[in-house]
This record gives C-alpha cells, structure tokens and sequence, in this order.
C-alpha cells in the first residue's frame, strides 16, 4: 500500500513563509498606489503637517515614538506616576491634564519628546 504524500515541517514553514511575504508584498503594494484614498487620519495629517505618526485602532493619529523601545520601557512607570497625580490633584478635565504632565514626565525624566494625543489630533476637541 503506497503510503499518502505529507509536507515535512521544513516545507510547512517555507510555505507559510512564502505566502507571508506575497501578503506583505501585496499590502505594501496597496499602499504605494499613488490612486489609493487616504484614511482620514492621513488626510488631516497632511492639512495639518504633522509627520511621523501612525494611525492606531481608535482612529486617532499617534506620536511614533510611542513604538520606540526606550517609550515602552517606561510607559508602564509613567502612566502610574500620572495616574498618582490626578488623584491628588483634582481637575474637571483629567484627559488633557494627563497627556500634558505625561508628557512633563517624558521630556523631564527620560529625555524623550512624545506629542500628546491632542497634538496628534488638532481638529478633534478632547476634554
């Protein structure tokens, strides 16, 4: 009795990889058209001038470093210590009051210059 064919694992994985990168190759097609809509967020980005940024899932446009590892690694630590300061100081308008002393934190304590989501976002109202 002949026995069924099967893929071994090496050519699972150079299959999956080749499909891996027709996706990617196809993504990064789509968004070099130059005939391609933008997303709103670039849009107003462009009416705006605002440059190194990416459009997260809530729609909002964000500052990239937020995707640089010395953000991350301190973003947990940074959060906490904005979170400590709206609880002691007591504000009608936590979200703006955050994002800038968060950002007070960055710049101080880590020389790092992240835009708040205000900054990121100037035609939307956030309060």
């Amino acid at each position: 009795m002949k026995r069924p064919a099967t893929l071994s694992r090496l050519e699972v994985l150079i299959f999956t990889g080749l499909l891996i990168l027709a996706a990617a190759a196809a993504v990064s097609w789509q968004l070099s058209r130059p005939d391609r809509e933008q997303t709103p967020g670039e849009e107003m980005a462009g009416k705006y001038h605002i440059t190194h940024y990416f459009e997260a899932f809530d729609g909002l446009l964000h500052d990239d470093i937020e995707k640089d590892p010395r953000y991350l690694g301190v973003e947990a630590r940074v959060d906490a210590q904005v979170q400590e300061y709206l609880n002691t100081h007591h504000t009608n308008h936590p979200f703006p009051v955050g994002q800038t002393r968060k950002q007070e934190i960055l710049r101080k304590d880590h020389g790092i210059e992240w835009r708040t989501i205000n900054q990121m976002n100037p035609w939307i109202k956030m309060d």
